[in-house]
């Protein structure tokens, strides 16, 4: 098997995105994707926060098909890590991230995990820009080389290889998106349409059934506000940012380590949930796997009993509860902050003791599933990882 060491300008024509006018309101909330370094945050990328029109797509950004390599250019982001994806189905992107157009005797998979594989080694070419960022030139991207196999046929044999293992991280990512639905679905039709089981038969006086009682949040749980200095935590310490938590998602299954931070954290424990006080609005919420330290922007919440756990996670992670940590957010700020304080005084419904014990008999299970695929993903990832490096230069052969 013959293999050559090309550089990247040499096999990729390199396309910029763009962003459509934001004070037309025509060229926003359309079916088209379009990708910010925001969306990168994954291998494979098949859908986005924003999404234009056909009209949007036309006036100031551009789309790419399916199997295109994208990565960020431009951005905060570029100061801890290269961000790079594959698409899934066609997509627009901004003026910050670049993508590739191969040409035809490279397979963009195979080069996609090439180029996955150098992701510290791009990061560290990024040079300074304006106020903080960090920026790849174009030129410097193209003087990138990566080892390529002659035969059009191995380079798809080897990315089929690496895929193996983004297969399965993506099979059980589906599982956790509908395990997590069906949770949330329990909690809104229990608590929230208050259709809970033998609720046909209980007196509901001022939004409260007969038997519940209405409680501030601070009954429930406490936020745990335990400052350590990395440099006090063994290395390999879990230390989750915001960064690490998902939108939307209750499953924590990314995380860094102790020895990358440098300022103060918040230790937390395993079963602690975590909440992203940071533009609420984000719907960062999560539950800790593990124990390590997380982010001062984020509100380590800790229920008082074990039997009121799965309920006080499903709560803060509700679309309720989010809403209105957003709408009672601290002012005068371009981040606003969830305003723990008043949140702690603010009443919910407190369930009798039997409809606990049975939420806590459905929910449970499913927050054990969750475990064990978070565990499994970042196992996954961990053996990709370690493989890409000698897959993508030849040292293993298939």
């Amino acid at each position: 098997m013959s293999w050559r060491v090309k550089k990247l300008g040499s096999i990729a024509k390199f396309l910029s995105g763009g962003t459509p006018s934001k004070q037309k309101p025509e060229y926003w909330g359309g079916n088209i994707p379009w990708v910010s370094a925001k969306d990168l945050l994954t291998s494979r990328i098949s859908d986005s926060q924003l999404h234009v029109t056909e009209e949007g797509l036309a006036n100031g950004t551009k789309l790419v098909p399916e199997n295109t390599i994208l990565f960020v250019v431009r951005g905060m982001s570029l100061a801890k890590e290269f961000r790079i994806s594959l698409s899934k189905v066609p997509v627009a992107f901004n003026q910050d991230l670049k993508a590739l157009q191969l040409k035809e005797d490279t397979d963009p998979r195979f080069l996609f995990y090439s180029l996955y594989a150098q992701r510290e080694h791009i990061r560290q070419l990024a040079g300074e820009a304006s106020h903080g960022t960090k920026k790849l030139p174009t030129e410097v991207i193209e003087a990138i080389e990566v080892s390529i196999p002659d035969d059009v046929l191995i380079q798809k044999k080897l990315g089929e290889a690496a895929a193996h293992y983004d297969d399965l991280i993506e099979n059980n990512r589906r599982r956790i998106q509908l395990l997590e639905q069906s949770a949330r679905l329990l909690y809104k039709e229990w608590f929230v349409h208050l259709r809970f089981p033998g609720h046909e038969h209980v007196e509901v006086i001022d939004g409260v059934p007969q038997g519940w009682e209405k409680r501030p949040l601070s009954y429930f749980c406490s936020d745990i506000r335990q400052s350590v200095s990395p440099q006090e935590m063994p290395s390999e310490t879990p230390y989750i940012g915001l960064e690490h938590i998902p939108r939307r998602s209750i499953t924590l299954s990314d995380w860094g380590f102790a020895k990358d931070i440098e300022s103060k954290k918040f230790l937390f424990e395993e079963s602690d949930i975590i909440f992203g006080k940071i533009r609420a609005y984000f719907h960062k919420v999560g539950l800790a796997f593990t124990s390590g330290i997380t982010s001062a922007d984020a509100i380590v919440i800790r229920p008082h009993s074990r039997e009121i756990h799965s309920y006080c996670l499903m709560l803060a992670s509700s679309d309720e509860f989010v809403a209105l940590a957003s709408t009672t957010a601290k002012e005068g700020s371009k981040m606003p902050r969830a305003d723990w304080k008043y949140l702690l005084t603010y009443e919910f419904l407190e369930p009798s003791k039997t409809v606990i014990q049975l939420f806590n008999e459905q929910i449970i299970p499913i927050t054990h599933q969750l475990k064990a695929l978070a565990f499994q993903n970042k196992g996954l990832q961990q053996a990709r990882d370690l493989l890409l490096p000698r897959l993508m230069n030849g040292e293993i052969t298939l």
